[in-house]
């Protein structure tokens, strides 16, 4: 099975952990049901190794973020190294795989190219620090943490995922300072850590001159540009 798409459904219940066996699962969307609890809790030695789109999304789920599993998306590793050409996931008659996502704030129904890797746990219960494990997801484009209960520093190891073209880690605690080392992040196109209790200078320099008050809202101890609020 290549993909999996339960999403919008009234299902119930915990997290379906037998899903982590499924060796050559790439597509799993669980959004917009009413599973709770924890997740990444099985012993599951080597979960989802082959998954590169992972959206449940808009549930209840609960505990801290699955570290563990960070560390086994293979398929999220050094993704862009290993495709030289943009191909189409397709089913055994060529028929090309779709699914629905919200991608850089918006709604969209795509085709699925092999290239293409997100991470969606928005709109849940999820708590803790992000762990530094989603430093090791280089060829992750599209990651969504917003309207959670994070807390804790944005890792500086983000800079190591360097296809990122979206960032939504919005409405949660996340603390500190945005660590100058994001501003190496070449690809990346739309930024939204508002509503946080983050502080201090706003880096400046390369893709962040290019976004605006809306990126940083809510964060009242952040300040110089593109904020009126001077250091």
């Amino acid at each position: 099975m290549d993909v999996l798409d339960l999403g919008n459904n009234d299902l119930y219940g915990a997290f379906p952990h037998w899903l982590e066996s499924l060796s050559e699962l790439q597509v799993l969307v669980l959004k917009s049901n009413r599973f709770h609890g924890p997740i990444g809790t099985s012993g599951t030695k080597a979960p989802f190794p082959k998954l590169r789109i992972f959206d449940i999304s808009q549930n209840n789920f609960t505990g801290l973020l699955p570290e563990r599993y960070f560390l086994n998306f293979k398929a999220m590793m050094n993704l862009y190294k290993t495709i030289s050409s943009l191909q189409y996931m397709e089913d055994n008659s060529g028929n090309r795989y779709s699914v629905e996502l919200v991608l850089k704030g918006s709604t969209e129904l795509i085709y699925i190219l092999t290239v293409f890797t997100t991470i969606d746990f928005s709109y849940n219960n999820f708590k803790g620090e992000i762990p530094n494990g989603i430093g090791k997801l280089q060829g992750l484009r599209f990651p969504n943490l917003s309207q959670n209960s994070l807390s804790g520093h944005l890792p500086s190891l983000l800079e190591n995922i360097t296809m990122l073209e979206s960032l939504d880690l919005s409405s949660n605690q996340l603390t500190g300072e945005i660590p100058r080392e994001l501003t190496s992040l070449t690809f990346l196109a739309v930024l939204n850590l508002s509503e946080n209790h983050l502080v201090g200078f706003i880096p400046q320099g390369k893709q962040f001159n290019t976004f605006e008050n809306n990126s940083y809202v809510g964060n009242l101890g952040l300040c110089e540009l593109p904020l009126s609020k001077k250091c």
